[in-house]
Parts: structure tokens; C-alpha cells; sequence
């Protein structure tokens, strides 16, 4: 065997095993950026460079909302409360982290806090967008306090009620609660109740009206009307 193929034969093992340490270090690499982006994903925070953006609301009170509550549109959740702080004067302040792929959001958006599900104690904030055509909201911009409201909770409904209507209330519940234990099955209250809710919700929305300050305007023109007959 020659002097030139015995020395190249030599250095082979040496470069097999320069070129196995080269890709050992790009697998590492790889995978230590794979899992890094995995986490950010997880975690909500979106891909680098495409991250989510916030959004203030100046509300009137927070309810039962806290930090890390749901932020939804249309019953999808498109992000979290981040913070609650004060506001201009007696308001609140509510942060909200927006993720990547929440919609664009335009001038005239609204902003509700509500209960998550009835009676189960949790509040969200839900997002109503504002129409097409507006201009969108960036990131960092304020909902002011006249596009932000508060779901009317049923402990501030009762709470405005005296003790004797209070009393009637429970009284009412109570039996109820007898006759349907004396029937045994509440299958038949069952039954009316959703052509009974379907009118109550139809009346509710009517009752909202067509412009802000329809109702009260109605209750006032009702109030002296029933004044009139009286006389």
C-alpha cells in the first residue's frame, strides 16, 4: 500500500467523527428551539415576532372579576385579564392580554363583564367588535367607560328590594319547592319552561328599545299616564 492512501485511510476516522459531532450539535440545537417554541405556544404567548397585544377597558366596577379571568368573543376565548387597577376618578382599570390570532378590533368596540355561567360565581369579560370600517384599535389602546358595562348580578337585583319583598321571594321559593315535591316530577315545569323563556326573552329585548333612553322614557310617559287616570 502506498504512502499517500495509508495517510488518507489514517484521517478518516478522525473526519467521521468531526462530522458526527457537527450534527449531535445541530440535533441539540434543534431540539432546545423546538421545545422553546412548544412552550410559547402552551403558554399563549403566540410565535416570536407574531405575539398577542393588549387592550385597556375603563369600567365602572369589576364584579367578581380577577386576574387571569377569560376574554372572549362570541363564547371563544381570545385572551385573559392581565391586570385591575384604578381608573380615572372611582373607575377601574382592566388590562387585557389579547392573544396572535384574536380578531382585529375596531373604534366602537364594547366591553361587558359578566358572570361565565349563571350563578357559578366566575366572571369574563365579553368582546362585542366594533362595526367595519371603523378604525382598529392598536395595541395599547383604552374601551372609555361609555363602551364598557356590568351584567346586572341578582344579589344587586335583590338588594334593592325592602325586607317584606325579600320575604315574598323566599316564600314564593319555598312553595314551589313543596308542590314539586308533592308532585314528584318536575317534568311538566320542565316542559312549559322554554316557550315561557323564549317569550320573556322577546319582551326583554323589545324592552330595550330602538335608542339609549327609550325606557326610560316610556316608564316616565307610563308614569304619567297612570297619573292622569288616577286623577
Amino acid at each position: 500500500m502506498s504512502g499517500p492512501l495509508r495517510r488518507r485511510r489514517a484521517r478518516r476516522p478522525a473526519h467521521s467523527a468531526a462530522v458526527g459531532s457537527r450534527y449531535l450539535v445541530i440535533g441539540i440545537v434543534g431540539s432546545v428551539l423546538l421545545l422553546a417554541l412548544a412552550a410559547l405556544i402552551v403558554s399563549g404567548q403566540g410565535l416570536p415576532g407574531g405575539g398577542g397585544r393588549q387592550l385597556y377597558g375603563v369600567f365602572n366596577g369589576t364584579m367578581g372579576l380577577r386576574a387571569g379571568s377569560p376574554v372572549r368573543v362570541a363564547g371563544v376565548q381570545i385572551g385573559k385579564v392581565a391586570d385591575i387597577g384604578n381608573g380615572p376618578g372611582a373607575t377601574a382599570e382592566v388590562t387585557l392580554d389579547l392573544r396572535a390570532d384574536a380578531p382585529p378590533l375596531r373604534a366602537g368596540t364594547r366591553l361587558r363583564i359578566r358572570p361565565r355561567v349563571f350563578l357559578e360565581g366566575g366572571y369574563i369579560v365579553e368582546v362585542e367588535p366594533g362595526p367595519p370600517g371603523r378604525p382598529l384599535l392598536g395595541d395599547g389602546a383604552t374601551v372609555p367607560l361609555r363602551d364598557t358595562s356590568l351584567a346586572v348580578s341578582l344579589p344587586s337585583v335583590v338588594g334593592v328590594l325592602d325586607r317584606d319583598a325579600r320575604g315574598r321571594i323566599t316564600t314564593s321559593v319555598s312553595e314551589l319547592d313543596a308542590a314539586l315535591a308533592r308532585s314528584g316530577s318536575a317534568a311538566p315545569l320542565l316542559r312549559a319552561l322554554p316557550p315561557t323563556l323564549r317569550d320573556a326573552t322577546k319582551l326583554a329585548v323589545a324592552a330595550r328599545g330602538t335608542r339609549p333612553g327609550e325606557l326610560g322614557d316610556l316608564l316616565r310617559n307610563a308614569d304619567r299616564a297612570t297619573a292622569a287616570l288616577a286623577a
